[in-house]
């Protein structure tokens, strides 16, 4: 049997950007089945999740049949050259994958570190020094995600990815498609993406299904509305490859807060998917 196709949208955890939804219900309205969400302050060291409303959200989504997938803050680095840096990114990776069990969410996103001016290397092998710290239970809900290899972000390669994963085991990746194309890493041609093929079985459990309003190997992650910027059309083709390849949920994560434009978004997204 198939497994279920699970799609949505980046949404606010609580009614902010669209002031008469919470994330269950811009969800519903949009005709999507999954989303992905910040737990608490995106913007801080504490998550300052409240936990009962958590869970109270988290028993109302697994009613709608609403699948969750929680994203970390923007601090957490844990390649960070800075004292005490490496150890609040685990603190808080430990609060996100508490608020995450809380949502029903199988999985927490965290992006690839910056090591600053230690270097690449220096920085893949923090990162994976401070991945070991966390306990096997808790890195199988950590997802990984590709950056745009922007100044020292790590993790703009599958080389860089693979340079992780062969030595600790987390839950798997989270593939951003503008970041990839941003990086080097053609997705507007998905003949060039083969090679990936068995990554993308093995490794690969989310894809952030992003356009990008920068050119191929720009190294910027601005992300475009769908069909809006430099990948385009050719996105539903990478849909077509992830699908082969058994990978099934998908997340926009649109630059926009005018709810019309989900809308719109939803329905391209829905069309590329055949659902």
């Amino acid at each position: 049997m198939r497994r279920l196709i699970r799609y949505g949208f980046h949404l606010a955890l609580y009614p902010r950007k669209w002031k008469h939804a919470d994330f269950i219900e811009s969800t519903e309205k949009l005709g999507c089945n999954f989303c992905q969400v910040f737990a608490g302050n995106p913007r801080g060291w504490s998550l300052r999740a409240n936990k009962e409303k958590l869970h109270e959200l988290g028993k109302r989504a697994k009613e709608k049949g609403i699948g969750v997938l929680v994203h970390t803050g923007y601090l957490v680095n844990l390649a960070s050259s800075l004292p005490g840096g490496i150890e609040k990114s685990i603190r808080r990776i430990d609060e996100e994958i508490e608020a995450a069990h809380l949502l029903g969410s199988d999985y927490i996103v965290v992006h690839m570190g910056k090591p600053k001016n230690l270097g690449k290397e220096e920085g893949i092998r923090l990162m994976i020094e401070a991945l070991k710290l966390i306990s096997k239970d808790k890195r199988k809900f950590i997802l990984l995600e590709n950056t745009a290899g922007a100044g020292s972000e790590l993790g703009a390669s599958v080389y860089e990815l693979k340079s992780v994963l062969s030595e600790v085991e987390v839950g798997g990746i989270c593939f951003d498609t503008a970041h990839a194309y941003a990086a080097g890493i053609d997705v507007a041609d998905v003949s060039k993406l083969k090679e990936y093929a068995d990554f993308f079985r093995k490794y690969v459990k989310v894809i952030h299904l992003n356009d990008t309003a920068r050119p191929f190997k720009s190294h910027v992650d601005r992300h475009a509305l769908l069909k809006n910027g430099y990948i385009g059309s050719k996105l539903e083709d990478f849909v077509k490859f992830c699908l082969d390849l058994s990978v099934r949920n998908f997340v926009v994560e649109l630059p926009s807060d005018d709810f019309e434009e989900y809308v719109r978004n939803a329905q391209i997204l829905k069309e590329w998917l055949g659902v």
